[in-house]
Formats: structure tokens, C-alpha cells, sequence
């Protein structure tokens, strides 16, 4: 499998809603484009694990400050 099949899929920050609340897209590492419309962090997810487990990869979840959720909070797309 090849390297570009492999990249993390991100959810990170992408500003400030109208409601003043953080809004999240879930992203392919090293990708300018979102996968997702900015949304929830719960909603952009759910959106990134299927396509973590197409690539073979992990979601690797970012928060409001963009700072990455410890390894044992980070949802993993291994089935078990």
C-alpha cells in the first residue's frame, strides 16, 4: 500500500460559527481541502473514521486550540 493511502485523517479546528462556537473539519494530512463542512467536533468525527479505515489509517482528533487530544483520547479506526 502506498504512503498517500496511509496519511492520518485530522479533525481540526476551522474557525468561529456564527454563533461564536468553534467549528471543526476533518482533514487528510498534507490535504489544502476539507473533507467535511465546518460542523461539530462530534459530527466531523464520525465523518473522518470511515475514511481513516479506507486508507488504513488513524483519526488523530486536534481540540478548539489546535492542540492534539492525548493518544489514549484519540479515536482509533482498528477493528478489533
Amino acid at each position: 500500500m502506498s504512503r498517500k493511502t496511509r496519511r492520518n485523517v485530522h479533525v481540526v479546528p476551522s474557525g468561529k460559527s456564527k454563533s461564536k462556537r468553534t467549528t471543526f473539519v476533518a482533514r487528510v494530512a498534507g490535504d489544502a481541502s476539507p473533507l467535511t463542512e465546518p460542523t461539530t467536533q462530534t459530527q466531523a468525527i464520525a465523518a473522518a473514521i470511515p475514511e481513516a479505515r479506507t486508507r488504513r489509517s488513524e483519526v488523530v482528533i486536534h481540540r478548539a486550540d489546535r492542540r492534539i487530544l492525548a493518544p489514549t483520547a484519540t479515536a482509533t479506526t482498528r477493528r478489533r
